[in-house]
């Protein structure tokens, strides 16, 4: 026993298992967090962290979602992009925060997620530092008519299993095999 009558075996240590990502789809989210950001040392660039919990499909419910938008930044473009991102979101939750982006936690939206590019900076074995994750490809607009269906895309963002041989043509019915060197749209003449 030591650190002052800290005794570890008194807490649970189980381990969660972390998360995947979610899989590609369209969701409804709810915002959990929305907060000013501003990294020691890195003067004249500010952001807005984000976290979105899943409302739906219900069986993804309570999942998280993070994101960062731009607000300052010495780059125009940055700025520009997440100013108009920003925009988007607001249209999608029909708000806009008058002061405080905390003003917008728990307005719901819904959006299109899918893989985005990894980060450009690599380790020494070449991988990215920060690799692709899933991010808001479209916000849906409530004022824009319909909405759109929630559903999920595929099975998972990172799923390496082998895709399903979808391939059951006979001998018969396969193509000609295409001659060595030949070019990628060569199709053999009809008989």
């Amino acid at each position: 026993m030591g650190l002052n009558g800290f005794n570890a075996r008194d807490y649970d240590t189980e381990q969660r298992p972390q998360y995947a990502d979610l899989p590609a789809g369209t969701y409804r989210f709810d915002i959990s967090q929305a907060d000013w950001h501003q990294k020691e040392g890195e003067s004249g660039k500010k952001g807005i962290k984000m976290a979105y919990d899943v409302l739906e499909p219900e069986d993804l419910k309570g999942r998280k979602l993070f994101d960062y938008i731009v607000f300052e930044n010495p780059s125009a473009d940055a700025q520009r992009i997440g100013h108009e991102k920003l925009a988007k979101l607001c249209r999608a939750t029909e708000f806009e925060p008058e002061e405080e982006p905390n003003e917008m936690l728990y307005k719901s939206f819904v959006a299109t997620i899918g893989l985005g590019k990894p980060g450009k900076e690599k380790n020494a074995d070449g991988t990215p530092v920060f690799p692709a994750k899933m991010e808001i490809k479209v916000f849906h607009y409530p004022d824009a008519g319909e909405m759109p269906e929630i559903k999920v895309d595929q099975v998972a963002a990172n799923d390496n299993r082998p895709a399903a041989n979808t391939n059951t043509r006979t001998q018969a019915e396969k193509p000609a095999e295409k001659p060595a060197g030949s070019r990628p749209w060569y199709k053999p003449k009809a008989a």
